[in-house]
């Protein structure tokens, strides 16, 4: 049997993104993504269902979400999930958590009075040439 893991996420970010580095000296930032989903009930009231995800982004990509990020920015994120396990040092009991390991993150904020979107892909102007 194949396995696939794969995720892919629109949401918004709900702190401002954390970087840190791993022993090996390789850049991480942290930041956590909320995504909702909004449906009617059978009584037909609306209701909306918010789901918040953990995701880990490293390397260069790391510092450059840390460098743009901030609470509220809205993005896309492609990775796949990853479970932690420890003990509970109150409880003695186990523990788990997923999250994201994003492969590829894509910035879907607006630049004020642009249509393009905003990021660190985004060319400056260059002024024209003047003609001699």
């Amino acid at each position: 049997m194949a396995n696939f893991n794969s995720v892919v996420i629109v949401g918004r970010l709900t702190r401002d993104p954390e970087l840190r580095y791993a022993p090996g000296g390789a850049p991480v930032c942290s930041f956590s993504v909320a995504t909702s989903q909004r449906y009617t009930k059978e009584d037909g009231a609306k209701a909306e269902n918010t789901t918040f995800l953990d995701v880990d982004v490293w390397r260069r990509l790391a510092e450059i979400c840390h460098q743009f990020l901030k609470k509220g920015r809205e993005v896309l994120v492609m990775g796949s999930l990853r479970q932690s396990r420890w003990t509970d040092a109150a409880t003695q009991k186990p523990r788990t958590k997923l999250h994201l390991v994003a492969q590829n993150v894509q910035f879907l904020w607006k630049r004020e009075g642009s249509e393009d979107p905003a990021g660190p892909a985004a060319p400056a102007e260059v002024p024209p040439k003047e003609e001699e």
